[in-house]
């Protein structure tokens, strides 16, 4: 099975309360990098990252890893817009694509690995699986080709391809992961404190 990858770095990170989550430092690297370096490490044949707020600034993050990067002019308008963009840009042998967020400082590709190959097991381009621990469901989410056409057509807004989930349950796979960081994000000053206290205590 072909699989892609979309990377969103697009939004404007208003819960942060001034600076770009995406450029924060997490390690030797900002958040975006890290997150970009990651996706790196499995085998996809596409990976595209999704520009819009601050799009010089996350460009100068990636411009030297292998991803086609795609700005959305539209990226006001809610995650859909972006998501939308670079579904454009997929090619059309695609089976499947991860749609994964630049704000997880422990994110780490055996997650992709782990789901890639819990798809191709079901072998169906329906099925939307995300991943899970403990009953708590993290990101990134793997959607089947089949609902690319839907996903075009659909209204743009915040809160993404969530009413997939909705309109599909039967086709809807939790992916059983063992870490139970896999959920946590940086929206919030107090999230980037909390993973930096995380550091300090080893």
């Amino acid at each position: 099975m072909q699989f892609a990858c979309l990377l969103l770095a697009a939004g404007r990170s208003r819960r942060m309360q001034g600076p770009n989550k995406l450029l924060l430092n997490v390690g030797e690297m900002s958040l975006v990098r890290r997150t970009a370096s990651e996706i790196f490490k499995s085998s996809f044949s596409n990976r595209i990252a999704v520009t819009g707020y601050d799009g010089d600034s996350i460009l100068s993050e990636l411009q030297d890893l292998p991803f086609e990067i795609i700005h959305n002019p539209n990226h006001l308008s809610g995650m859909h817009s972006s998501i939308r963009a670079g579904l454009l840009a997929l090619h059309d042998d695609v089976d499947a694509f991860f749609v994964c967020l630049g704000d997880q400082p422990y994110f780490h590709f055996s997650v992709l690995e782990t789901m890639m190959n819990a798809f191709a097991t079901l072998g169906n381009r329906k099925q939307i699986c995300y991943p899970s621990y403990n009953g708590h469901r993290g990101q990134p989410v793997l959607i089947g080709a089949d609902h690319i056409s839907e996903i075009l057509a659909h209204e743009d807004g915040d809160h993404g391809c969530q009413y997939l989930f909705q309109r599909y349950p039967n086709y809807v796979r939790a992916i059983e992961i063992a870490d139970p960081r896999m959920g946590f994000d940086i929206d919030q000053p107090q999230d980037y404190q909390k993973y930096l206290e995380s550091l300090s205590h080893g």
